[in-house]
């Protein structure tokens, strides 16, 4: 299976802050629907983020160029290789990191200095706001297009009916704006493939038993009564799910 969730519903667009109060909508119809159970809709908060805004027309009035402004933050919070030593027949990198860089704070951060190319030292706040940013929602993309995956599994009953009501209750309550559609993955995608696949098995199976009975009687009618009889025992298996409520799935279909 390519997907390991029972649900899918992929809303695609443009605007991440749009996809959230879609999927929050999308989810939020799906938990009304019989027959589904452990809803999430899609939105992965990935932060806080503490954010370093250099103010450029600072950093070219002290001769700082923005990449060695980045050069010197990154060697105070995480370090920058600056040479090598040879050592056992192969060579080791030599990484400058500030003192006690692993248990900074962003209060410190503030409190660091930049070096002027001069040799003077000013504080970084003269340079750029240091500020924790909330969460941010984390983006999917699928074929190179921006994704929100609302999912669920299901909960006493058959996947077919509980799409047929998903798509019904989400056609009928969420108008999606131009440029937005919504399409379903996970197993549905999964079975309808595989329908599809074993209906042109079907035809094909068909053709051939055909053929053959028409080359071993050279009789039209028999070959046809034949191919008959084989359809109304698929009818009749049909009838058999029907009548002890089987779901009809990629197993019983086959």
């Amino acid at each position: 299976m390519a997907s390991v969730q029972t649900i899918e519903i992929k809303i695609f667009g443009n605007s991440p802050q749009k996809f959230n109060e879609l999927s929050i909508k999308a989810a939020f119809e799906t938990e009304k629907i019989p027959g589904t159970a452990h809803v999430f809709d899609g939105i992965i908060i990935a932060g806080p983020s503490v954010e370093v805004a250099p103010d450029l027309s600072k950093l070219a009035q002290f001769g700082i160029s923005p990449v060695n402004f980045q050069y010197q933050m990154q060697t105070q919070l995480a370090g920058n290789v600056v040479g090598s030593i040879p050592e056992k027949e192969q060579y080791t990198d030599i990484r400058m990191i500030y003192l006690y860089s692993d248990n900074t704070s962003v209060d410190k951060m503030r409190q660091q200095f930049i070096f002027l190319p001069y040799g003077k030292l000013k504080h970084i706040t003269e340079f750029a706001t240091v500020e924790v940013k909330p969460g941010t929602a984390e983006i999917t993309r699928e074929n190179l297009q921006p994704v929100a995956i609302v999912t669920a599994r299901l909960n006493g009953r058959d996947l077919n009916s509980v799409m047929k009501d998903i798509q019904k209750r989400l056609g009928k309550n969420i108008s999606l704006p131009q440029g937005y559609y919504i399409s379903y993955g996970g197993a549905y995608a999964d079975q309808k493939k595989s329908f599809s696949e074993l209906l042109i098995i079907l035809r094909t199976s068909c053709l051939l038993v055909f053929t053959l009975m028409l080359f071993l009687f050279r009789d039209y009618r028999a070959a046809f009564v034949i191919l008959l009889i084989a359809m109304l025992g698929v009818a009749g298996g049909f009838l058999a799910l029907y009548l002890t409520h089987t779901p009809l799935n990629v197993g019983s279909y086959t």
